[in-house]
């Protein structure tokens, strides 16, 4: 139905409307029984404008009736062929409305852009079906120019509406996402003004509004990406979207954004089978409701490893060819091409060689849809499917092994799919592309054109991600890269890049950990040439948080979101124009805060020796680097899982029963000759930096055992990447006052005495039991030299941020200790597992180390597993009676435990830092 009510029309024009049956007509418009009266209306009507003149009042009336009923019956339509044929035959009505209007030469109330605003309505209607681009850029041009020209206020914001739905379809394809969604929330907030809260169209353009918000906060392309997650879930609070095809494939949208877990897969598809079941078969939504329910089961197939749906899908697809009563070739070219795929995820799991020549005829059949319908909008479906046609040709290739022979084909499918992701700048899939793209040429062991394809899927990774802001919505895009950089890793070792394996290696490793350390050091500008660009530059940030709360806080009727987002986005170019002054007036400074890309040569190692590691299912890489040296092993890694989770279950055992003991120390030979034996010859200096990957952050590295624990022979500090180091370094506390923290429950009797003894070398009092108030504490630690904590502690593998110290009176958390700007040159952990950290994506992980280091800790010493506090008394009453490096003191006084007790007695602490 249009959007411009045809009573409202025939009012305004009610003095010339001398046919009493357009009234009847208007009627039974509004309220259609059936598909019969519509045409039986439709048939009254054309009668009557034949036998009236062309230019006049009465045929105007008519011939917008007629434009309207035609919509109408259109609506009821089950067969697509008369569907479109009515829609085409409504925008001659609307363009006859337009002719008429032009040629009266009398007075009259409503504007003469009614005709042009009903064909912008008819031309989205067809584009919806066809999913052509080229009618929606017309449509968007007319709505522009009645909004703009037209002297009458309903039909401009009617305009307005329109447009925002136009530029919001615009967005969620991928064409110009950013302005498009922008424009949309400032339509959509101007017309919504216009109307009262009652008004039928008020619901309609809020939740458009609210759907922009939401597809501007998910797109990657937005230039500041998603600011606050919570502010999504409100946004959708706001809307209670209701079970219909866009709102269920809006979800699914925020899903593979990262916004909703997975789980919520099961919900969307149980109400997509709600939805298809409470729609009439012979209704269009019924069939694409199919579609859709074979989208969510291909998203639960990836995530499940489960073929049975993709079995499930497979046949969703076929049902809606089979069933497809509309006739409706625009959506059967899309069960074409997304059941090739379907079938190339299933012959994956099973080799069945019939299901990918299946997926190869079905990709074919919608290749050649596409390329040959004039007006389908090959924009949207065209990439996706010579994408596909490339994963579907290579799979073929490499199973009759002809793929050297015809690598250039399956290269040129994927090269114009770039080009047409590019069109739609959909970033997520030319990345994909570049993928592929590089695993072909690996395949075929042309490793120099690996290299380079994959070179640019990284660049374009990395711009997308230093265009985003929130940290976490850093982490869940990375995550989803992990494959280009594992295959640009492999492919380096193959081309023996070295250097250039370890750069691409940095760029994995906790890149969440090298942000914050870089946003916490940016806070103090003395390393500046230029500490007022920089106070500027973080005060604009401060602005632009303050704005995103601002906008978590909107409510319905107090939207000033376009406003807001126009600002921030205005301090973002401001941002940068400050950021490229700082480039030219102080490179130094650019290179340290801005451009964190990892160059090895940078590193000043002098007396050290950096031993670095990286493994995949593979390989296992160790790299070690002095000022003399750049070595690289590669080492087979297939027993790594197998020893970490026998380490975890051993140290559980070990707690309980010494017997095994024996099993320890045989793990830590076999860590020793995988991690230490290969590079053992090369190692010239006492000192060993050593950076670990994964899960091999949890693996004690001070004894690591040969002959005896590795200790005996160096001196060990454990850092997070090699990146971090400069980092690191930076301590600005010049504070000579120290806080010593202990025994907080009154329930360690060691541990106070721990506590005493410290205090008493560093020349402080102790703060103990009820005194040690979580306020206090928050309060006393900014800018201490040293922190020594004794007490209890407990780290949550599964929810890091969790992980806490005991004190008096509440837990003090990971999320407690963030942004606290602590500042200290060394922090003490005498706490059970305190050192161990909770690995997640790439080499991203999360513990009070880590948190320590961010808020300006330059050393952290912590156990990885549950410690004595008696011997731990022993060790730190040891400790802070030397006067060497901390690194030093640490390992003379576990040397000098260790003539006495146990490995698992002694070697639970560890130094974090550099």
């Amino acid at each position: 139905m249009s959007n411009l009510d045809p009573l409202i029309l025939s009012r305004a024009l009610m003095d010339h409307i001398i046919l009493s049956q357009s009234k009847v007509l208007e009627k039974a418009i509004r309220n259609p029984n059936d598909l019969d009266s519509l045409y039986w209306y439709l048939e009254q009507t054309i009668s009557l404008k034949s036998i009236i003149n062309k230019y006049c009042l009465q045929n105007l009336i008519l011939t917008f009736v007629e434009c309207i009923t035609r919509q109408k019956i259109q609506e009821f339509q089950n067969k697509l062929s008369i569907s479109l044929s009515e829609l085409e035959m409504a925008r001659i009505c609307a363009k006859e409305i337009q002719e008429i209007y032009i040629n009266l030469n009398i007075e009259y109330n409503i504007d003469n852009l009614v005709g042009m605003q009903e064909e912008a309505i008819i031309l989205t209607k067809l584009a919806k079906i066809e999913g052509s681009v080229d009618k929606l850029n017309t449509a968007l041009i007319l709505f522009q120019i009645v909004k703009n020209e037209t002297k009458d206020k309903q039909l401009c914001h009617l305009a307005m509406m329109n447009e925002a739905n136009l530029r919001l379809q615009f967005a969620i394809e991928k064409i110009n996402p950013k302005q498009n969604c922008l424009k949309s929330i400032e339509l959509s907030e101007k017309a919504r003004n216009y109307y009262t809260k009652n008004h039928k169209y008020h619901k309609r353009i809020l939740n458009n509004q609210l759907n922009a918000m939401i597809e501007f906060e998910i797109n990657e392309t937005s230039g500041f990406g998603i600011e606050n997650k919570k502010r999504i879930i409100k946004l959708i609070e706001k809307i209670k979207p209701s079970a219909n095809i866009n709102n269920l494939r809006l979800r699914l949208n925020l899903i593979n954004a990262g916004i909703n877990p997975i789980s919520d897969l099961d919900s969307i598809y149980s109400d997509i089978q709600k939805l298809k079941q409470n729609t009439p078969i012979s209704n269009f939504n019924h069939h694409r409701s199919i579609i859709l329910e074979g989208d969510i089961l291909i998203e639960k197939a990836v995530n499940s490893k489960n073929k049975i749906f993709l079995s499930e899908s497979i046949h969703l697809y076929m049902k809606y060819r089979r069933e497809n009563k509309f006739e409706d070739k625009y959506y059967e070219a899309q069960s074409l091409y997304k059941e090739a795929y379907a079938r190339l995820l299933f012959f994956k799991e099973t080799l069945e060689k019939s299901e990918l020549y299946k997926s190869s005829q079905l990709i074919l059949e919608a290749k050649t849809f596409y390329e040959e319908t004039p007006f389908q909008n090959q924009i949207i479906h065209l990439p996706k499917v010579l994408y596909y046609s490339a994963l579907i040709k290579k799979e073929i290739y490499l199973l009759d092994k002809t793929l050297p022979e015809n690598y250039l084909e399956i290269k040129d499918l994927l090269i114009n799919s770039i080009n047409d992701f590019e069109k739609r700048n959909d970033y997520d899939n030319i990345i994909n592309s570049y993928l592929e793209l590089g695993q072909l040429f690996y395949d075929i062991n042309y490793y120099g054109k690996a290299y380079e394809y994959l070179n640019k899927g990284i660049q374009l990774i990395e711009e997308m991600r230093n265009s985003i802001i929130n940290l976490n919505y850093k982490s869940i895009f990375f995550e989803k890269q992990e494959k280009v950089y594992e295959l640009m890793i492999k492919t380096c070792c193959h081309l023996n890049y070295k250097k250039s394996a370890l750069k691409f290696i940095e760029l994995t490793k906790q890149r969440i950990f090298i942000d914050k350390l870089i946003i916490n050091q940016r806070k103090n500008p003395l390393n500046s040439k230029n500490p007022d660009l920089i106070n500027k530059l973080n005060n604009i940030q401060e602005k632009i948080s303050m704005m995103n709360n601002e906008l978590n806080n909107i409510e319905n009727n107090n939207f000033k979101c376009s406003e807001l987002y126009e600002k921030i986005l205005n301090y973002r170019k401001e941002q940068s124009k400050i950021i490229n002054k700082i480039k030219k007036e102080d490179s130094k400074y650019y290179e340290d805060y801005f451009k964190t890309t990892f160059d090895y040569s940078t590193l000043k190692l002098h007396d050290k020796t950096l031993i670095e590691y990286y493994y995949n299912e593979e390989f296992l890489l160790i790299f070690l680097i002095d000022d003399k040296q750049f070595i690289m092993k590669k080492i087979n890694s297939n027993k790594l899982d197998e020893f970490f989770t026998s380490l975890n279950r051993v140290i559980i055992e070990i707690r309980y029963e010494k017997k095994h003991l024996s099993k320890f120390k045989n793990l830590l030979k076999d860590f020793y000759d995988i991690l230490i034996k290969p590079i053992k010859n090369n190692i010239r200096k006492k000192q060993l930096i050593i950076i670990p990957y994964g899960k091999l952050h949890n693996v004690p590295y001070n004894c690591l055992l040969n002959e005896d624990y590795l200790i005996n022979e160096f001196e060990i500090t454990i850092i997070q990447s090699a990146t971090s180091i400069k980092y690191l370094k930076n301590n600005p506390t010049s504070n000579k006052d120290c806080l010593v923290i202990g025994n907080t429950l009154g329930d360690l009797e060691n541990s106070e005495i721990e506590v005493k003894n410290v205090a008493e070398k560093l020349k402080t009092k102790p703060i103990t039991y009820k005194n040690a108030t979580k306020k206090y504490i928050l309060k006393e630690m900014k800018n201490k030299k040293i922190i020594h904590y004794s007490g209890h502690g407990r780290f949550y593998p599964d929810n890091p941020d969790d992980s806490y110290l005991t004190l008096y009176d509440a837990k003090l958390t990971v999320k407690d200790l963030q942004n606290k700007n602590i500042n200290s040159e060394l922090i003490v952990l005498s706490s059970c597992e305190t050192g161990l950290v909770s690995v997640s994506g790439m080499d991203e992980n999360k513990g009070l180390v880590n948190y320590l280091q961010i808020d300006g800790s330059r050393y952290i010493i912590a156990p990885l597993w549950s410690v004595d506090d008696e011997n731990t008394a022993r060790l730190f009453e040891d400790f802070y009676s030397s006067n060497k490096t901390y690194a030093e003191k640490l390992r003379k006084t576990q040397l000098k435990l260790k003539k006495e007790l146990d490995v698992y007695e002694w070697g639970a602490f560890q130094i974090y830092g550099i």
